[in-house]
């Protein structure tokens, strides 16, 4: 059964204990962590998703508002990650409301930075408003949130140019 986040007892604090942990490992190994940002309401499925990350070596932040990230905007991010149903910025629970935030990090990133749209719907008619929209690429989330994570971290080594001999 999920549970909110702040019915999660100590919850933060276990993920930035393993964050720091999964970081120190891979620093020592010599590698650097991509940093994602993920805007998402749903901190629980959120929280879940962050962890199968970290097994790939992606960190990512979490944030259910886009503005309370734009109030540190300083710092250096390789991948935003929107969820499509979402409130929009005003606070209005609306079935594409991502695609408003979407456009709002674009506008305060610009495009040098990608912008996928995580989303439970698989249809090519969103995927196409999506993209329409500044998305760089769509996601599904399925019911499985590992491979949800497995999709996310084989795009992104396919983007930057890893394992690409595994997909010829």
């Amino acid at each position: 059964m999920w549970r909110r986040v702040s019915q999660v007892e100590n919850a933060p604090c276990l993920l930035t204990h393993l964050d720091r942990e999964l970081k120190a490992a891979l620093l020592d190994r010599g590698m650097n962590m991509p940093q994602f940002v993920m805007f998402d309401d749903d901190q629980a499925f959120a929280i879940v998703l962050k962890k199968a990350l970290l097994k790939h070596g992606l960190h990512c932040d979490v944030y259910a508002r886009v503005d309370d990230f734009l109030e540190n905007a300083d710092q250096n991010v390789d991948l935003f990650m929107v969820d499509l149903a979402m409130p929009d910025p005003s606070g209005v629970h609306w079935e594409f409301g991502g695609l408003l935030n979407v456009s709002k990090v674009r506008d305060a990133r610009g495009r040098d930075t990608p912008v996928w749209v995580l989303t439970g719907y698989d249809d090519a008619r969103i995927e196409r408003e999506c993209r329409r929209n500044g998305a760089d690429k769509v996601i599904f989330k399925g019911d499985d949130i590992g491979e949800t994570a497995d999709d996310i971290a084989i795009h992104w080594r396919w983007r930057n140019g890893d394992d690409r001999r595994r997909f010829r």
